[in-house]
């Protein structure tokens, strides 16, 4: 156990995203001004010029592309027809770039659902001077809502909504897209962190992501066991919280028991946050893999805890420090990928969410998706490379937060 670091561990969790963000002014919209389709006519036709990938990976990198995923976001929301729907479940909002793209796609006719941990509340002013936008009139179909601690886990449990996500029903002429991911929608992440957002253009996804959506509006507890999963062709995604808490029923073990633990088996993980139970049992996994022939490399965020670290590198596996006191950036990834041959095929998959490892945030509302496919595989290394070749790292340094 990592009892020495897990009250540390917790305080910062908390306290990390506490940096307030620009004040804007935003008034009710008048729904009924008849001048509104003349008034957006440039912005409908340029969205209807604009269609994402139908799937992809967004990534931040503070250094060189700070704002990359805000910026992508707010085409997204610019690109949404009126009529549509917009449907975001994110634990911040608290960006200078997506809070007006959000309010002119509401004046112009989109429907606008916002799901937003309670606490931000608190942090960031623009969430709720969206809720005063969103929610003045109670007749329409836009909304925001702040849940009390998890929307969907049991009652009197610490816990967090701590989803990042934002579904569109319609950018440009492509249906149906999936933005999900470890990217904090905040200034201050788009200038400090590296995280990674899927882009995906596939109704399965959405249609399963819309399930939990509807229990997290209710903000209320979602069954003896929250937990869900869902898998199609080439693709799967686990919606937590989990009231069964063990090695035996964790999505992660069960995706890392499907990895053969052999020579011709690549591993590349970049985790913001791992410790205690669950960070142990995950490391063991990952120890007995690297010592029968796996390659693993792991990006240690600056919460990993110091036993799975020293139990990594005790099995040979490719630690690397994951935050840089230099410039004050870290991965806030929380992300994994393999491949590995099996039935005589070599096989891709990668996985992209908000899962911290910790038992902690199994009590709390998170979203990992993982695709299978060589396409994506290879944009989730090219910027995974991109951690592991920084000049400036050292790995006993990486602690930003230390007393």
């Amino acid at each position: 156990m990592i009892s020495s670091e897990t009250h540390r561990s917790l305080l910062v969790a908390v306290l990390v995203p506490l940096v307030v963000g620009a004040a804007f002014h935003a008034t009710s919209p008048d729904r009924s001004d008849p001048d509104l389709p003349a008034r957006f006519a440039a912005e409908q036709a340029a969205s209807e010029a604009f269609s994402p990938p139908r799937r992809a990976i967004l990534a931040n990198d503070p250094r060189s592309r700070p704002h990359a995923i805000a910026r992508a976001l707010a085409r997204y929301v610019d690109a949404v027809p009126t009529g549509e729907f917009i449907k975001v479940e994110t634990y911040f909002l608290g960006s200078r770039i997506t809070y007006p793209a959000l309010v002119r796609a509401f004046r112009r006719g989109v429907h606008v659902q916002v799901i937003l941990n309670g606490s931000s509340r608190y942090r960031f002013p623009q969430g709720l001077r969206l809720a005063t936008v969103l929610n003045a009139d109670r007749t329409d179909r836009s909304w925001v809502v702040f849940t009390d601690l998890s929307a969907r886990g049991p009652e009197g449990v610490l816990s967090i909504n701590h989803n990042k996500i934002w579904r569109f029903s319609r950018v440009g002429d492509r249906r149906w897209v999936t933005v999900v991911g470890s990217y904090n929608n905040t200034d201050y992440s788009d200038t400090h962190a590296f995280s990674m957002m899927w882009s995906l253009a596939l109704p399965p996804v959405y249609d399963a992501i819309e399930q939990t959506f509807q229990e997290s509006r209710r903000d209320r507890p979602a069954g003896a066991n929250p937990m869900r999963e869902f898998r199609g062709n080439g693709w799967s995604s686990y919606a937590l919280p989990s009231s069964i808490q063990s090695a035996d029923h964790d999505p992660v073990m069960k995706a890392l028991r499907s990895i053969p633990a052999r020579r011709d088996t690549v591993v590349r993980i970049a985790m913001f946050t791992m410790w205690d139970s669950r960070g142990e049992w995950i490391a063991d996994r990952l120890a007995a893999m690297a010592r029968r022939g796996a390659r693993v490399t792991f990006v240690a965020g600056p919460l990993v805890g110091r036993l799975p670290r020293a139990e990594l590198l005790a099995a040979g596996v490719r630690v690397e420090g994951g935050c840089w006191p230099a410039d004050e950036t870290f991965v806030h990834d929380k992300a994994m990928s393999a491949t590995y041959v099996a039935r005589g095929e070599r096989r891709y998959w990668t996985w992209i969410g908000s899962d911290n490892w910790t038992t902690h945030t199994m009590n709390s509302d998170q979203t990992v998706v993982g695709i299978a496919g060589r396409d994506v595989h290879r944009q989730y290394v090219r910027h995974f490379d991109v951690l592991t070749e920084r000049p400036d790292i050292d790995p006993d340094r990486c602690d930003l937060f230390a007393d």
